[in-house]
């Protein structure tokens, strides 16, 4: 799990980071929501019900020292957990 985690991170030469990375203050576009997501219907679902999905627009409010970043998408406030928060791929806007 660990290499296919490293894996996933190197996207990061296409200018994209997971929004784990991101400070809060930010303006990013999502762009990718890992496959691993997938796999599990619950975050599927949740992130289906908060619109977010690659092309939303976001602004990471804030990051907290327990890893919940909230973020704001269309004009609602949602919390990400760091269940989802790596998994989740974004470029700054």
């Amino acid at each position: 799990m660990c290499s296919s985690f490293n894996k996933i991170r190197s996207i990061g030469d296409s200018g994209w980071e997971p929004i784990v990375d991101t400070p809060a203050g930010a303006q990013v576009v999502i762009r990718r929501i890992s496959e691993m997501v997938e796999d599990d219907p619950e975050l599927l679902h949740y992130c289906a019900e908060k619109g977010l999905k690659p092309g939303a627009i976001a602004s990471v409010r804030e990051v907290s020292p327990d890893g919940v970043i909230l973020l704001d998408v269309d004009g609602e406030t949602i919390a990400v957990g760091d269940r989802l928060s790596k998994h989740v791929f974004a470029e700054r806007a």
